[in-house]
């Protein structure tokens, strides 16, 4: 993610592989890009990113334990893959994204 190498709409684009629309599938209000589909399409008000790398170092920035640290780091990590999970769904299988569903299965894979 951080290298921006994800195959997001706008990165295909940017590779002249042709896609069709590149906008976000999930909320259709702007083109998908690994910005727009990690930060800003979540619209969660408590995290402020500015780019992807934010949420991606955010454990280094909290005070505690290193064990502390490590698992807000998992449950970032957690987070963006079951975004990206769920855009492949609905892209690939037409299947509708549930903001309950991501959060219940983030809380359930974070406790694991």
């Amino acid at each position: 993610m951080e290298l921006d190498r994800i195959a997001t709409g706008e990165a295909l684009r940017k590779r002249n592989i042709q896609v069709g629309d590149s906008l976000c599938r999930m909320c259709g209000s702007d083109e998908e890009s690994v910005y727009h589909l990690f930060i800003a399409c979540c619209k969660i008000p408590s995290i402020f990113a500015f780019s992807i790398k934010d949420p991606l170092d955010v454990h280094m920035t909290i005070s505690g334990s290193e064990k502390k640290k490590m698992a807000v780091q998992g449950v970032i990590r957690i987070a963006c893959w079951i975004l990206w999970r769920a855009r492949n769904n609905l892209l690939f299988s037409d299947k509708p994204v549930r903001i309950d569903s991501i959060v219940s299965e983030i809380k359930a894979l974070g406790f694991l």
